[in-house]
């Protein structure tokens, strides 16, 4: 969780002031998904009936959600050279992944495709987000 408190504070910020930001972390669980979205509100939140859930997703934010299959990123992972994120340590990112849910506004993007591919669709994907928000 610790990358996900160092990037809280500029979505957040952004969001506050209307700008457009892009923050890139893995946030493997839904819970480091609602501290992007909340701050510190998440970590108070619970589902005790005397307190309101937070929901799971914001408008005006979309998660992107790069998947693939565990021998692809493996031969992925050691064909990098000079990176901190070793192979031998994907198989504890798989055991923790909580995959995001349809209702957190989340685009799904699949690894096998190209990168070109991939920017296409995100940038048609947040075109058609900024569109739906404007009156």
């Amino acid at each position: 969780m610790h990358c996900t408190y160092a990037y809280v504070s500029s979505p957040l910020r952004e969001r506050s002031s209307g700008s457009d930001a892009l923050v890139v972390c893995s946030a493997l669980k839904r819970l480091y998904r609602l501290i992007l979205l909340y701050g510190s509100k998440a970590l108070a939140s619970s589902p005790a009936p005397d307190r309101d859930i937070l929901p799971p997703t914001c408008p005006d934010v979309c998660f992107l959600f790069l998947h693939g299959d565990y021998d692809l990123l493996y031969q992925r992972l050691v064909a990098r050279k000079g990176h901190y994120m070793k192979a031998d340590l994907l198989r504890s990112q798989f055991d923790v992944l909580e995959p995001p849910s349809d209702e957190e506004n989340v685009l799904p993007l699949d690894i096998r495709r190209s990168i070109a591919d991939m920017a296409m669709e995100v940038e048609k994907h947040f075109i058609t987000l900024k569109s739906s928000r404007m009156p």
